[in-house]
């Protein structure tokens, strides 16, 4: 099929011609996909129905909901923190 030659100014030769057909294709990609003129937007779409939403207020006022209590206070800490160089092992 296709094979580089052995020779190695005809290999480069043959690189190079590579890769310019390499550049001359993203060129083309990239000015294909991010600067061509944009064509017409797509058709609208059927517009979505949505349901009203109600929200019931009276549930905050349920006994269940009075009898909980709030969490005590916690105190802060006492003691020595941590260690002097927490990335030694405990051995």
């Amino acid at each position: 099929m296709f094979s580089i030659p052995k020779d190695p100014k005809k290999r480069q030769k043959y690189l190079i011609l590579i890769l310019a057909v390499i550049i001359i294709i993203g060129i083309f990609v990239i000015w294909y996909n991010y600067f061509a003129i944009p064509g017409p937007p797509p058709p609208e779409t059927k517009k979505i129905q949505t349901k009203e939403i109600k929200i019931n207020i009276d549930l905050l006022k349920s006994q269940f909901l009075k009898k909980l209590e709030a969490f005590d206070t916690i105190s802060s800490f006492e003691g020595e923190k941590g260690r002097e160089n927490p990335f030694i092992s405990y051995e």
